[in-house]
């Protein structure tokens, strides 16, 4: 999920409203090459092209130094998920089950359905997204392989 605090980033890049000073400061740190005498926006093309190498979040480094390897999903991929195929189903057993419609009787029906899931459906739900991935890793292939085939020839 995309929630904000799990996107704090550690040493931020400086945005296109960043004094100069500290774009020069943040771009010496990372040993790109400039010059102090380029101009902002010169300094901020050069931190856009090579921020995305030095993008680093505060959870994943505290995970990191717990010893854990930190994946990070892309974006807008719910169907890589599991938790998102567990969330449909809790959501579809709450519809079915409240007859209340008070927020008290949504969450103990939702903590009942979360408490039911067992590690079959887990796992079931993890294989099902390993099938999914894969299913995008053949696409892909496809694609390179056709696109490094279609060459535009201009004049």
């Amino acid at each position: 999920d995309n929630v904000p605090y799990h996107n704090v980033q550690l040493n931020p890049a400086p945005t296109s409203s960043s004094l100069k000073k500290d774009m020069i400061k943040w771009l010496t740190e990372k040993n790109i090459t400039h010059n102090s005498a380029m101009l902002k926006p010169e300094l901020y093309n050069l931190i856009k092209i090579n921020k995305p190498s030095f993008k680093s979040f505060k959870i994943d480094h505290i995970l990191k130094e717990a010893g854990h390897h930190v994946l990070r999903l892309p974006p807008y991929h719910p169907d890589l998920n599991p938790i998102e195929l567990i969330w449909a189903t809790v959501k579809e057993y709450v519809k079915k089950k409240n007859i209340k419609f008070s927020t008290k009787s949504v969450m103990e029906i939702a903590k009942e359905k979360f408490d039911s899931i067992t590690k079959d459906e887990w796992k079931t739900r993890c294989e099902h997204v390993k099938k999914v991935e894969e299913e995008y890793l053949r696409h892909q292939r496809i694609i390179d392989d056709v696109s490094e085939r279609f060459i535009v020839s201009l004049g």
